[in-house]
């Protein structure tokens, strides 16, 4: 069984393929919304984030982040969950005790750098 980020790759090269047969250019592509659009660069490498002016001020609207804790909740709970399974079954299969507290701590510390890089909730796994 292939790893899904082939497919991905190769949806990927299958999309800029076929643009040219399509007419269209990656600005036309990028647009018509097809493809993100440039982000500034610093000289590292590193994109320029600009949080909008509303955060920038403090204006934060808790009443939005009160009302989705329910599914926050959710799924900080059922990452909690599958992080103490993998753990568990990893040391299973290799014989050697895992230390649950490390790898909440290194989940928890992952997912807050994800977060604050406009990334996804993660846990470790085994593929």
């Amino acid at each position: 069984m292939r790893p899904p980020c082939r497919l991905r790759s190769l949806l990927a090269s299958h999309f800029y393929a076929l643009l040219p047969f399509a007419g269209l250019s990656s600005d036309d592509a990028r647009n018509m919304g097809f493809l993100l659009q440039h982000v500034p660069m610093h000289a590292l490498h590193l994109p320029e984030l600009h949080p909008p002016s509303t955060l920038a001020h403090g204006d934060i609207d808790w009443h939005a982040i009160v009302a989705h804790l329910p599914e926050t909740l959710i799924v900080t709970s059922v990452s909690a969950a599958t992080i103490i399974m993998n753990s568990t079954a990893m040391g299973a299969a290799t014989g050697q005790d895992i230390d649950l507290n490390r790898e909440m701590r290194a989940a928890g510390l992952a997912n807050i750098a994800s977060g604050l890089l406009g990334g996804m909730v993660g846990y470790q796994s085994i593929v």
